[in-house]
C-alpha cells in the first residue's frame, strides 16, 4: 500500500454516530435488566452502533475466536507446563468436535496461525522469513 493510498483510507474514516450511540443506549436502557447489568457489553453494542451508523445491528454473522499466549512466562520459569501445551490447548478448544459445537449452515472454520517463542528467535536470528501459516485439520475452509 502506497502513502497515497493510505492517506485516502484515511480520510475515508468518518466519525462515529453519536446519535446511533445513544440510541442503542436508550434501545438496551429500556429493557427489563438493571441499568448497565451488562457491563462492558453494552457499551461494545453502543460504539458498534456508533460506528455502523445504526443502532439495529445485524449479528447473524459472528465468529469465535480462539486465542492463547504463553506471554513469556515460560521464558521465566514460572509455568508448570511449557508452550506446546499451550498449542495443544488452542487446538483443542478450535476443534469443534472435540468441544462439542456444531457448524451451523454456512459457516465456515477458519485457518489459525502457530507461531512459538524459539520459532520467531530462530527467524529473527537467521534472518528466516516468518513461520508460514499453518492450517489446523479440524480447521479447514
Amino acid at each position: 500500500m502506497t502513502e497515497t493510498e493510505l492517506a485516502a483510507l484515511c480520510a475515508a474514516i468518518t466519525p462515529p454516530d453519536e446519535a446511533a450511540r445513544a440510541a442503542a443506549h436508550a434501545h438496551w436502557a429500556s429493557l427489563a435488566k438493571p441499568l448497565g447489568g451488562l457491563g462492558g457489553l453494552e457499551t461494545t453494542i453502543e460504539d458498534a452502533a456508533a460506528l455502523t451508523g445504526s443502532a439495529k445491528l445485524d449479528i447473524s454473522r459472528r465468529a469465535v475466536l480462539v486465542l492463547c499466549a504463553d506471554n513469556g512466562v515460560v521464558a521465566q520459569g514460572v509455568s508448570q507446563t511449557d508452550s506446546s501445551v499451550t498449542r495443544a490447548v488452542a487446538e483443542n478448544l478450535a476443534a469443534p468436535a472435540s468441544a462439542g459445537w456444531h457448524r451451523p449452515p454456512g459457516a465456515r472454520w477458519c485457518r489459525w496461525i502457530w507461531a512459538s517463542q524459539a520459532t520467531r528467535s530462530r527467524a529473527s536470528s537467521t534472518a528466516a522469513s516468518p513461520p508460514a501459516q499453518q492450517t489446523s485439520p479440524s480447521a479447514r475452509l
